[in-house]
């Protein structure tokens, strides 16, 4: 059959006529025959890169015409080429792609996220849910949660509707690794999953998601949880109303005070420390149960301070005083709950107080005393600060709370006392110190931070070093940049170009010459943060001068994808490249210009010596 489609080809060549049936919108008959030949060819060679984009090329031919051959591809050895006989199927409109797709759903030879589910999106989300509702639903799939779990990274409706497929599967293990994975998903992405499905989920589930909540730092519409107000098990409701308070929903209140009442302290606690973002006076006679017993547990009695504290109660101020000061001294925990509310009920009258605790005998007063005067935050606290510091050697963790006292007070003032920790054999500390030094923003700082950038024992201290050096300045602290280039991520680099745009320029630059892989890797996904003005500007500078081949290539895919038809004189230089790879690119791209700009040298190409290069041209060409 190959052998007679072949033939047919050449001498359908020799007949037909040299102008498009229209006139100007499709390459000469010629032209077309001499591309569907060439990658008919093709499509038997024994390298798969060229079967690869022959099959792939012949999506743009007549379906009657090639159909066949594409499909006999599909029982090629090598996934690269099946995978461009399913990209050929999608344009051909032929429904044999859905199949193979699934099946290549089946191997656990391929990557769900580099090879099989780019195929999947090509379709888009309609479609291709039901081809992996059939790989799911068939029992012989292995690792179901592989493609679960690419789902959830995806996000967005890929994510929502997927997991709502997969949730009512017939195919057990399929559907239970959808279960599995539901209460791990992005919180912030799975709110209108969670929305339509959790109601209908175990308790196990409902618990695991709330419990995620309930730990979350930050804000979040949780909406979806008021639901849960309504179940049956009694665990799961307390948690909804819980979830909700400590978000500012009140939905729950009047659950949460009925549980003060209540007997199981566990729960009272839970109710105690939702109730603080809802604090109202009408609280003050459910306090008094916690603030009246000399036996309350240190954690109900915290729990409870926080509440009058949030209240502002400045009645509260002179019992805490009696308490830390020793005339109602109760136990160590419950003075270390009174210390860490005092400073926020009696303002900077509070000092006094709160300095001569700095000495106690215990730690947990003292890291309380730290964090009270991290919330004063007063300029006049710095040596007193300084002195505890001194006094407490042997623990790191009150350490860290008063230097976090010195980073709230933000002040150079605090310079000398946190760079007398720059050294400390403590992680926590020294990152301590870091965060305490990039929030003041001062060049005084440079130094310390340098300190920093030597050490090699941790990437994350480096890190927020030189991100801290950088926001000084960044063209000012090019040196720097370049000293640590050599270990920052792509993420890093990203990061740092999103945050600093323009200014980010040299330093990109100098990431796109470095004689490191990944180094320069990184360079290109900076690049692509910048405007697009700068993007074009230095992507066409290093299409047409970088010595790296790869890089050359990396350009020339961004100019394609972000230029268009204006990118036109770098693919037409790039087409007599050196480099093969890019050659092969340069075609591509110069076919999506137009028959006008692009046929004669396609068609030209197709008499290459080289076999990869007669096929790239004839799948351009046929494009046209």
């Amino acid at each position: 059959m190959r052998l007679e489609a072949l033939t047919l080809t050449l001498a359908l060549s020799l007949v037909l006529p040299l102008t498009s049936s229209d006139g100007h919108a499709k390459a000469p008959k010629e032209m077309q025959e001499r591309a569907i030949s060439t990658l008919l060819t093709g499509a038997q060679s024994s390298d798969f890169d060229v079967r690869a984009m022959a099959v792939e090329g012949l999506g743009e031919a007549p379906k009657k015409r090639v159909l066949s051959v594409v499909k006999d591809a599909l029982a090629d050895q090598q996934w690269q080429v099946r995978r461009a006989v399913i990209r050929s199927l999608i344009r051909l409109k032929d429904k044999s792609w859905q199949t193979a797709i699934s099946n290549a759903m089946l191997s656990t030879n391929l990557d769900p996220i580099k090879e099989v589910f780019p195929l999947l999106e090509a379709v888009g989300l309609k479609k291709a849910l039901p081809v992996m509702k059939k790989a799911f639903e068939n029992p012989k799939m292995p690792q179901p949660h592989r493609y679960v779990d690419v789902l959830a990274a995806k996000g967005g409706d890929w994510m929502v509707k997927g997991f709502m497929m997969g949730l009512k599967l017939k195919q057990k293990q399929a559907r239970e690794a959808f279960v599995e994975r539901l209460p791990k998903l992005a919180l912030k992405q799975a709110a209108p999953l969670y929305k339509a499905v959790l109601s209908k989920q175990s308790a196990d589930v409902q618990k695991a998601v709330l419990d995620r909540l309930a730990d979350h730092d930050g804000k979040l519409d949780v909406g979806f949880v008021k639901k849960l107000l309504k179940a049956k098990d009694a665990t799961i409701k307390l948690r909804a109303a819980a979830v909700l308070g400590t978000m500012g929903d009140k939905s729950g209140r009047k659950l949460l005070v009925q549980t003060l009442e209540g007997e199981d302290q566990a729960k009272k606690l839970m109710a105690l420390k939702a109730l603080k973002p809802l604090a109202g006076k009408d609280l003050y006679p459910h306090l008094k149960q916690f603030t009246k017993n000399d036996k309350t547990p240190a954690d109900l009695l915290g729990a409870a301070l926080e509440i009058h504290a949030e209240l502002k109660n400045a009645k509260l101020g002179p019992w805490l005083e009696k308490m830390l000061m020793g005339r109602l001294v109760r136990s160590i925990p419950v003075q270390a709950a009174a210390v860490s509310v005092i400073g926020r009920v009696k303002g900077k009258a509070a000092l006094p107080v709160l300095y001569k605790l700095l000495g106690h005998g215990d730690v947990r007063v003292r890291k309380s005393v730290a964090k009270a005067l991290k919330d004063l935050a007063r300029r006049e606290s710095i040596q007193k600060i300084r002195g505890a510091l001194f006094n407490n050697n042997e623990d790191p963790g009150v350490k860290v709370e008063l230097i976090r006292a010195l980073e709230a007070i933000n002040s150079p003032d605090c310079l000398n006392v946190l760079r007398s920790e720059i050294g400390s054999p403590h992680e926590a500390v020294k990152e301590a110190v870091v965060k305490a030094l990039a929030k003041m923003r001062h060049e005084k700082t440079v130094p310390d931070l340098e300190i920093v950038l030597r050490d090699a024992r941790s990437m994350k201290l480096r890190r927020m070093a030189v991100r801290a050096i950088l926001r000084l300045g960044p063209t000012r602290y090019v040196r720097h940049f370049r000293n640590a280039m050599n270990w920052m991520t792509a993420e890093d680099m990203e990061e740092l170009t999103v945050e600093h745009k323009r200014e980010m320029i040299p330093h990109v630059q100098a990431a796109l010459l470095s004689p490191r892989e990944a180094t320069r890797q990184a360079g290109i996904a900076a690049l692509k943060k910048l405007d697009g003005k700068t993007q074009t500007t230095l992507f066409r500078r290093m299409a047409l001068k970088n010595k790296r081949a790869k890089m050359r290539l990396a350009a020339l895919e961004a100019l394609s994808d972000s230029q268009g038809k204006k990118g036109a004189d770098i693919y037409k230089a790039l087409v007599s490249d050196t480099d093969k790879t890019v050659r092969v690119a340069a075609l591509r791209a110069v076919g999506k210009l137009g028959a006008k700009a692009a046929k004669d040298l396609l068609f030209k190409a197709t008499d290459d010596t080289d076999e990869k290069i007669r096929v790239a041209a004839a799948a351009a060409l046929l494009t046209l």
